[in-house]
């Protein structure tokens, strides 16, 4: 009560003695000269790019208009500034040029506020144009996502009990066919001692081994050792035929109806650095002439038969793992897939060593160093990821592993991480004997020192 009676006290202070209220006298006009001003000094805010001018004290401004006096420049460009905004509105962008003169951002915003409405304006298209782009929902689009994702796990369960079951019904059909071989491979399976080798195991009952197990795998150079001349399966499949030397595939492919050879024509063909033998050796022109000038199985099978591409890249979870092979060898053939985001897949370590260290032109023993640091690093900071080392060369590879097993001795506390028994267990190989072996995350350690006069030895790298 008492705020109120105060307030009536100066509403009647202000009223000059009238007893009802009164409206102020040219109000209206006062306000339409007032929001005329308002607007002026929006449209002003905009030639002369200062924000807040109503709210400016005359003081403050007025170096700010001596300063727009002495401008010679800015009043010349009005003219093109104005003929470049009516063009852009004739292009139908009026809505961001609102947009900027609202909001007010910096000029070197403006480039993506255009590339944001031009996108947006092209999804509008797109939505206006196309009934199931408009209907599109992300969130249904994802339950459906999921829900194809349990199906194809659950076919893959179903198709592999069908695969078994297919299996079971043909091996009890082979061994009603042949008691006598099913005889005998029940006598070995029994047998404590003693059994017979399976090359002769094999050549006494192969329709009845095959049966019960469809599905063979061995090294090429062991089959003539395991399998009968006689032995013969429907299919033999080589892979990783690029590293397989042609001489070494005959023994498997004569036991075969059909031949299936799957590799990669571009990653390194077999080395024969270690193979032992003398050059002096007579070899027989005729034995050597089918093979002579292939460097592997798949090289030699490419010069008669038909080859069909898997442009499909699996791999690699970040793209940029295999985006520079993909440009340089595969000429953008292989069909890849952008990665979720994240740190960069790919960095670089530099390891700086002063040339002319004798000794360690093929493996430096600064980068020895730094390539334990990072493995005993790697389990801090990634405990679930694996991690596989590569190198170039055999001696840097051996030197590796040792500094390694030497720093593991005094570190008991990542024996878990390092132990050699895990199914994708931390190792050293040189690049040679890494073929097909995939970890979480791959160090790959040159190893090449320079010499002398600072050059790297000229096999470094191939």
């Amino acid at each position: 009560m008492t705020a109120a009676e105060e307030q009536r006290r100066k509403w009647r202070e202000l009223s000059a003695g009238a007893t009802q209220p009164q409206d102020v006298p040219g109000y209206l006009l006062h306000r339409q000269t007032f929001d005329s001003l308002v607007g002026e000094i929006a449209e002003l805010e905009t030639l002369v790019f200062r924000k807040n001018l109503e709210d400016s004290a005359l003081g403050e401004l007025g170096p700010y208009i001596e300063a727009l006096h002495k401008d010679s420049v800015t009043p010349r460009r009005l003219p093109r500034l104005s003929e470049i905004e009516a063009e852009l509105e004739k292009a139908g962008i009026e809505k961001m040029l609102a947009g900027i003169r609202t909001k007010k951002p910096s000029p070197e915003k403006w480039a993506s506020l255009f590339d944001s409405a031009w996108f947006l304006s092209c999804l509008d298209a797109a939505f206006a144009e196309d009934s199931e782009i408009a209907g599109f929902n992300g969130r249904t689009h994802d339950e459906f996502v999921k829900e194809f994702t349990e199906l194809d796990k659950e076919r893959i369960r179903i198709a592999a009990a069908r695969v078994r079951r297919a299996c079971a019904e043909r091996a009890i059909s082979v061994m009603n066919q042949h008691p006598e071989q099913e005889y005998l491979v029940r006598a070995e399976a029994q047998k404590k001692r003693r059994h017979l080798p399976l090359r002769k195991l094999f050549a006494r009952a192969q329709d009845v081994l095959t049966a019960v197990c469809p599905c063979w795998m061995a090294s090429p150079l062991s089959v003539s050792q395991l399998l009968d001349t006689k032995a013969c399966f429907d299919v033999v499949i080589f892979d990783e035929a690029s590293q397989v030397l042609p001489e070494d595939s005959v023994p498997a492919i004569l036991r075969g109806a059909r031949l299936v050879v799957a590799g990669d024509s571009r990653q390194l063909p077999p080395t024969t650095f270690f193979a032992a033998g003398d050059d002096d050796e007579p070899i027989e022109e005729a034995a050597d002439a089918a093979t002579e000038g292939f460097e592997s199985l798949l090289d030699m099978t490419n010069s008669f038969v038909p080859s069909r591409y898997l442009d499909w890249h699996y791999r690699s979870r970040d793209e940029s793992l295999i985006s520079f092979s993909n440009h340089h060898i595969y000429t953008g053939r292989l069909v890849t897939f952008p990665g979720p985001g994240g740190p960069p897949a790919v960095s670089h370590v530099l390891v700086n060593q002063p040339p002319g260290l004798d000794g360690q032109e093929e493996s430096s023993s600064a980068e020895v160093r730094k390539v334990v640091e990072l493995v005993l690093e790697h389990p801090q900071k990634f405990p679930r990821q694996s991690l596989g080392v590569i190198a170039m060369g055999i001696r840097h590879a051996q030197r590796v592993q040792r500094a390694l097993d030497e720093a593991l001795e005094t570190r008991p506390d990542l024996d878990a991480f390092f132990d050699p028994g895990k199914e994708e267990h931390v190792f050293v190989k040189n690049l040679e004997r890494v073929q097909g072996d995939e970890r979480d995350a791959i160090i790959l350690t040159i190893g090449y020192g320079k010499d002398r006069g600072g050059k790297s030895p000229g096999r470094a790298i191939g």
